[in-house]
């Protein structure tokens, strides 16, 4: 009987251990796994002493250090990510608005990923049904060296220069983010990976129906590119893939060109300065 009430003490006090374990306050340990389409946008340090700031041009953000507790954002405040893993998350509600411009956008130094969806800055409640402003994420990492990873951008309804330099100048960026939408607004690509020369791929390109200027010097000056993406539309806009590849030095194989339907200054000096290029992609287009 004794040895009987020992076991039954024992087995009282393991589970008591694991009931205190499951009670401790979730803000100690909140993370964001990102597979879900409400995962804030998340900066994350990969090296000691890195930051982030954030201008707006027009809008509000609200941030959080644990995930849990949130707290109205001032634009321009320095966020400091002392050790390499501390992580910092922002949210908004700004549908309809431009967010950012080439003099207010996020700053970084250090060392930082950036992962989560972009829409939940425009409606983190909803963000699958968030309405982009014009303009809206247009510079937003404009000249982030120190941006290692980009965040999700899953819009499949775009707005005019939505995506314009986003990424321009972005050299530490070395994978690009899914560009899953199939119908493009005018000059939503435009200048968006200029000059980012860490990057070796491009992202797929899926878009069948083209705007004006969409793909506007989308890799102009991306060095390490290596590969073109598909580019499946068959009728094309004004200017649609003018200097497209602008000096992709690196830059082996052309993509296919199917379209049948051309438009002014379509192809303008696609792969200007592709000294890599050994072969030019066929033009079946005969008007």
């Amino acid at each position: 009987m004794k040895t009987r009430s020992y076991e039954t003490r024992f087995l009282s006090i393991v589970l008591s251990f694991l009931m205190v374990l499951t009670m401790l306050p979730a803000a100690n340990f909140k993370a964001y796994a990102d597979t879900g389409s409400n995962t804030p946008l998340t900066f994350t340090a990969q090296q000691d002493n890195s930051s982030v700031t954030i201008k707006l041009f027009t809008g509000a953000l609200q941030y959080s250090t644990d995930g849990e507790q949130w707290s109205v954002y001032t634009p321009g405040t320095t966020i400091q990510l002392i050790n390499s893993g501390d992580t910092v998350y922002f949210r908004g509600t700004n549908n309809n608005v431009q967010l950012f411009d080439p003099d207010n956008h996020v700053t970084i130094t250090g060392q930082v990923s950036c992962s989560g969806n972009v829409m939940t800055l425009v409606d983190w409640e909803n963000p699958d049904n968030a309405t982009m402003g014009l303009s809206c994420f247009s510079y937003m990492f404009y000249d982030c060296t120190g941006l290692t990873s980009a965040p999700e951008l899953p819009a499949t309804t775009l707005a005019a220069n939505c995506y314009c330099s986003m990424f321009c100048g972005c050299t530490g960026l070395t994978t690009a983010p899914a560009l899953p939408a199939t119908t493009l607004a005018a000059s939503c690509y435009d200048t968006m990976f200029l000059g980012c020369t860490g990057l070796t791929s491009a992202p797929e390109l899926p878009a069948t129906t083209l705007a004006a200027n969409c793909y506007t010097f989308m890799f102009s000056h991306c060095t390490g590119l290596t590969s073109a993406p598909e580019l499946p539309a068959t009728t094309l806009k004004e200017y649609c893939y003018c200097y497209m590849f602008y000096y992709c030095k690196s830059l082996t194989t052309a993509p296919e060109l199917p379209a049948t339907t051309l438009a002014d200054s379509c192809y303008r000096y696609m792969f200007y300065g592709c000294t890599s290029l050994t072969t030019a992609p066929e033009l079946p287009a005969t008007t």
